[in-house]
């Protein structure tokens, strides 16, 4: 159950989004790029 747990925060951790994704623009209200966060489902953790 550990090894499973530590698997999950990895993931979370190591890349949920890409290094230049945060654009602050208060202009435009803007203060992540959408596109460039990664889709956090945890389906190929799965048994």
């Amino acid at each position: 159950m550990a090894e499973e747990f530590m698997a999950v925060i990895y993931k979370l951790w190591e890349h949920p989004w890409d290094n230049d994704a945060v654009e602050l623009d208060s202009e435009r209200g803007v203060c992540v790029i959408s596109e460039k966060v990664h889709d956090s489902s945890l389906g190929s953790l799965r048994r």
